[in-house]
């Protein structure tokens, strides 16, 4: 595991700062990882990478594991009690913490076709079930910072998903925003990381295809696979 410790403040929200810190508190990162666009500005600090944040969703993804724990520490609560809003998708079951103009959202790995929401008796909050997340754990990196510590999917693992998914989107504009991504992470993706991470994660030929689209529509060669 990639360990880096930053010596100052990130320039984030304060509502984005906030709602870390109560991860960090409980204990969350030992379980789960920032994911998705607000991983950027850890990247930016940590490797250099720039990218324009254009989203008020923060997504935390959840080990599988997870389900197996006895232990119990309410999340909901800790958000409530920050004055936090819970919105509750009746129909789905979808739960999202509302922090300023922020949606926080937990999400966890599918397993199979099933899409029903997913209760983490551990944490007391509801998981959005989506493929491909237990990749997201493979080589996570942990940081450091004054105020808090977390824990953050590699740039690598980042960028298999995001090549992964692209093919799987229904909507034109998500897949355009993975691929973009994609595009932005090239020149700073360890090739030897990428064949390790692979040879630590099971793909089937489908998911194969799926990468080398991807790859061809950003205009790469896909020489890790």
């Amino acid at each position: 595991m990639f360990q880096h410790r930053i010596g100052k403040e990130i320039p984030l929200p304060a509502q984005i700062n906030d709602v870390l810190g109560i991860l960090d508190e409980s204990g969350f990162f030992e379980d789960g990882l920032l994911v998705g666009s607000w991983v950027f500005p850890f990247y930016k600090e940590v490797f250099g990478i720039e990218y324009v944040l254009r989203t008020d969703d923060v997504d935390f993804a959840l080990a599988p594991d997870v389900m197996k724990s006895r232990q119990r520490i309410d999340l909901e609560a800790a958000f409530i009690g920050k004055g936090y809003d819970v919105v509750m998708d009746n129909l789905s079951g979808l739960q999202k913490f509302l922090a300023g103009t922020f949606d926080i959202k937990f999400l966890i790995h599918r397993k199979g076709g099933r899409e029903e929401i997913v209760t983490i008796s551990k944490y007391n909050v509801h998981a959005q079930p989506l493929p491909f997340l237990d990749l997201l754990f493979v080589a996570p990196i942990d940081i450091s910072l004054p105020e808090y510590r977390i824990r953050i999917l590699s740039p690598e693992t980042m960028f298999l998903h995001k090549l992964i998914i692209a093919q799987r989107r229904k909507k034109g504009s998500k897949q355009d925003k993975d691929l973009e991504q994609c595009e932005i992470l090239v020149p700073h993706m360890d090739s030897d990381k990428l064949v390790g991470i692979l040879k630590d994660y099971r793909i089937s030929k489908a998911t194969i295809k799926s990468i080398k689209r991807s790859c061809a529509a950003i205009n790469i060669q896909a020489n890790f696979l």
